[in-house]
């Protein structure tokens, strides 16, 4: 068992200050074989050897939690998928930005509307709200009584509601 310092600081080796990152997933509610091809053709065209892919079931206990029980809603997706890159230079940005968003166009008709938050990357503040479905009120009004000036903003936003 890893204490909190140490579990938080497991990466800071190979992600040091300074790099830039690009990350994003989505759910799927099916894994098509036919997408594999495509997923491994666009990976190979990865521009940094820090790039990773993440595929990882989901059910179990995780469908077991009613949809409304936590902030979390999708129990009834079945995969998350993430790709991820870093690079050393933040000037190399739209390079690699670019990559991470050709990757998803290719993938794109796979994938469910729905995604954990923390690989949202630039799907906008309409996309955070309908993420949330049903639970996006409630949080909302969670948020103005224990945030309501917004401090904890710089993320997939749920904003304060009044």
């Amino acid at each position: 068992m890893r204490n909190f310092v140490e579990l938080q600081s497991m990466g800071d080796a190979h992600n040091e200050h300074g790099r830039a990152y690009y990350i994003k997933g989505r759910h799927m509610n099916d894994f098509d074989p036919d997408m594999v091809d495509p997923f491994i053709e666009q990976f190979q065209h990865a521009p940094s050897r820090f790039t990773v892919m993440r595929i990882v079931r989901f059910g179990g206990a995780i469908e077991r939690v009613a949809k409304d029980a936590t902030a979390w809603p999708h129990r009834d997706a079945k995969w998350d998928f993430e790709v991820g890159g870093s690079w050393p230079n933040p000037d190399l940005s739209e390079k690699y930005v670019q990559w991470g968003r050709d990757y998803w166009k290719t993938l794109d008709s796979y994938m469910a509307d729905t995604f954990y938050v923390n690989e949202l990357m630039d799907e906008g503040q309409s996309h955070v709200n309908t993420n949330y479905q049903g639970n996006y009120k409630r949080l909302s009004k969670l948020k103005q009584k224990y945030d309501p000036k917004n401090l904890f903003r710089l993320n997939a936003n749920i904003e304060p509601s009044g």
